[in-house]
């Protein structure tokens, strides 16, 4: 299936009446599948880290921002 953006903003005369439309639209389909990629990927990667034996930390930056049970 494919997505769409659809994007309308009014055009306004000079004593605010509405005028017109103007109207954007943007096949979005490549975007949602790569949110939706990602989204799987995550999960998959966080179900490993969660169900390891071993202890896992991630760090970011020197933040860490996941462990598992086993730390």
């Amino acid at each position: 299936s494919n997505w769409i953006s659809v994007a309308t903003y009014p055009m306004k005369n000079s004593k605010g009446k509405i005028i017109a439309a103007i109207s954007t639209i943007r096949n979005i389909t490549e975007q949602r599948k790569a949110e939706n990629d990602l989204r799987e990927s995550e999960n998959k990667y966080r179900t490993l880290i969660e169900n390891s034996p071993d202890a896992i930390a991630i760090y970011n930056d020197g933040i860490v921002t996941m462990v598992n049970n086993e730390c």
